[in-house]
């Protein structure tokens, strides 16, 4: 696969931009020699073509992965944020709550990314009395999220001379994808939940809905991600790694006319 991906990008049919969020994943610091031999991996395969992705900056430029790496590190060196906030709500209490709106990731699974969608809905609409006034369905979830960030946070943002568009780019479809976990479609098993892979994994999507392409190993990966853009209107195609070598192979083949 690594030679196929090379060989893609020195004949200029593919180019593999790297964000800040890969970089991230390297906790280990000082850096060691195995994770500067990814580094250098990202370099090659981007170009050091850095998707920019802050307050201060939105956009495609050159630098390479280890120029972010020690960015991202002279301020808080070793602050692994995943594994700060992991286990914030326990593992167990997701399961239950799932359990509660009568949800189960077996059932869920079987079904298309817009019909778990409405599957979910359903579950969280039937869940509340009539009389009561609360969100019914994700999207209803995610506007409510909306509104409480808006009120405690848009005096900040006023501080900063910044608009809630550039302060919660992207919150959207990662909060998509994020429940979608959180009420079992697809959902993390208990040790990978314990690891924080959920967040990486949702800055992922936002950062690969400016490309073609979103690649993955990972199946619950792939299922939530293709849910999280056809709910979102985004276009991004998700393929797992070996759909995408045998695409990249079967380009480099001679065609006969």
């Amino acid at each position: 696969m690594k030679s196929a991906i090379i060989q893609s990008v020195n004949n200029g049919k593919y180019l593999f931009p790297f964000s800040a969020s890969q970089v991230s994943e390297i906790t280990q610091y000082p850096i060691t020699q195995r994770c500067e031999s990814r580094l250098a991996f990202l370099s090659q395969i981007s170009k050091n073509v850095y998707f920019a992705n802050c307050i201060q900056t939105y956009e495609y430029r050159v630098e390479s992965p280890l120029e972010v790496y020690e960015t991202l590190n002279s301020a808080l060196p070793k602050l692994n944020e995943n594994a700060l906030f992991a286990n914030f709500i326990p593992h167990e209490q997701v399961v239950k709550y799932r359990s509660q709106l009568g949800l189960d990731p077996a059932e869920l699974n079987n079904l298309s990314g817009k019909e778990a969608v409405r599957k979910i809905d359903e579950a969280i609409n039937s869940s509340i009395p009539p009389e009561i006034d609360a969100p019914r369905s994700i999207m209803e979830i995610l506007e409510i999220s909306k509104g409480i960030t808006r009120e405690k946070f848009s005096p900040l943002w006023e501080c900063l001379g910044k608009t809630e568009g550039i302060m919660t780019r992207g919150a959207d479809l990662q909060g998509i994808f994020s429940m979608l976990e959180t009420f079992g479609y697809w959902p993390d098993s208990k040790g990978v939940y314990a690891k924080g892979s959920r967040f990486p994994d949702s800055q992922h999507l936002f950062d690969a809905q400016h490309c073609v392409k979103l690649v993955t190993n990972d199946k619950g990966m792939k299922n939530r991600a293709e849910a999280a853009y056809i709910v979102s209107g985004i276009s991004t195609q998700v393929m797992f790694t070996k759909e995408f070598e045998h695409e990249i192979v079967e380009s480099d083949l001679p065609h006969q006319k």
